[in-house]
């Protein structure tokens, strides 16, 4: 054990390589866990602020993700990405690859892992020396040191780092980019929540900007949140198709992670945007697809509803709709005054008054009271 702990092992020797050659941002694939090269990485920083959070609040993770954005002692950043995103690629950018030979874990033998290996120009090689003749087998070596050392040179997994080429979108930042980015992330969110639709547009527009801006570099909560919160910013001020823009992206990035509740309030306020900017045909598919998700929701069903009757006319379409409100918020005002319009455009003037006189006598003082009641006047 004194042997093993005195010299060497091949990870730190790997990562000091990386460390000292490598540019700031590099994509780097592990090809097995095993290596667990401990780098600075996006994934490492997830797993600190969730601790982080834990016991701080998140103005406190505002400011220390600024107070790090300024530091220039920071060790190497580097994005840590999956095998299956190293597709073949005939750019410019250099991209490592970390090759382990574990006893206990095959590796990655992917057809990806393969190719990889086969495009990959190796720097350099770690090895431990002559394991076999100082240990039982193979499993001894990794978890019961049993003696003999004279032959290891080191300690830890076989190990080599190369490099391939990647394409050419593969660039990233340094390590303070990414924690200006966590930062502004951040902030935006303490936009949203005061109400400060500008100065969160603002922020949105200049992370759009940061190379980091990537789903494989930021987490998909942060991600999702980033677009749903630039586009509220952006429909709060009226940029409709920026809106849209962004809340498709969010929708497309969580998905079902969202949550039911929030994929199906996203999905009703989308086709909101959708039908300032007149896609009539998209409103009413996001509002069913957020009515099957949250079908007690009645925003889905008002908004397709008052589609159908202001914008379509077609006042039928919006009857079963309102009728869906009414069983679960039989006091809907705004329902039951659309009802009304629906029901007296088809000459149904009994349904119409029904529902009009249900508006007066849920809510005497509505601005458009003066105007029921003189249609009621008329109509009697």
């Amino acid at each position: 054990t004194r042997a093993l702990l005195a010299g060497s092992d091949t990870r730190v020797m790997a990562q000091q390589w990386i460390a000292n050659n490598a540019p700031p941002g590099v994509w780097v694939v592990e090809l097995s866990s095993s290596a667990s090269l401990s780098l600075l990485h996006p994934k490492e920083i997830y797993g600190r602020e969730h601790r982080f959070t834990n016991s701080y609040e998140r103005a406190d993770l505002t400011a220390a993700y600024a107070l790090l954005a300024e530091r220039r002692d920071l060790p190497s950043f580097v994005v840590d990405v999956e095998p299956e995103f190293a597709t073949d690629g005939t750019g410019r950018v250099a991209a490592l690859l970390v090759d382990c030979a574990h006893s206990l874990c095959a590796g990655e033998r992917s057809e990806e892992a393969e190719r990889l290996r086969g495009r990959t120009v190796w720097q350099n090689a770690y090895g431990v020396g002559d394991w076999s003749s100082a240990v039982f087998d193979p499993i001894d070596w990794y978890f019961v040191p049993i003696g003999g050392f004279g032959a290891v040179g080191a300690s830890g997994p076989e190990l080599r780092v190369g490099s391939f080429a990647a394409p050419d979108d593969w660039r990233g930042g340094d390590a303070s980019q990414f924690f200006a980015m966590l930062r502004d992330f951040n902030r935006l969110e303490e936009y949203v929540d005061r109400g400060d639709w500008e100065a969160g547009k603002a922020l949105a527009t200049a992370l759009q900007d940061n190379t980091l801006l990537r789903d494989v570099v930021v987490s998909k909560v942060y991600l999702g949140k980033f677009y749903n919160y630039a586009g509220l910013c952006n429909f709060k001020l009226g940029y409709w198709s920026e809106s849209i823009n962004y809340w498709e992206r969010a929708l497309q990035t969580l998905g079902g992670d969202f949550g039911v509740e929030n994929q199906a309030r996203l999905l009703s306020d989308l086709g909101v945007v959708y039908a300032r900017e007149g896609r009539y045909g998209d409103a009413l598919r996001v509002w069913q697809q957020s009515a099957a998700l949250l079908p007690e929701y009645v925003d889905s069903y008002y908004n397709a509803a008052h589609v159908y009757v202001h914008n379509l006319r077609r006042f039928a379409a919006a009857l079963p709709l309102l009728q869906r409100i009414f069983v679960l918020e039989s006091d809907h005002v705004e329902a039951h005054l659309l009802a009304g319009v629906a029901y007296y455009q088809l000459g149904d003037f009994s349904g119409a008054a029904t529902n009009w006189t249900r508006v007066l006598q849920l809510a005497p003082g509505h601005p458009q009271a003066a105007e029921i009641r003189r249609l009621l006047s008329a109509e009697d």
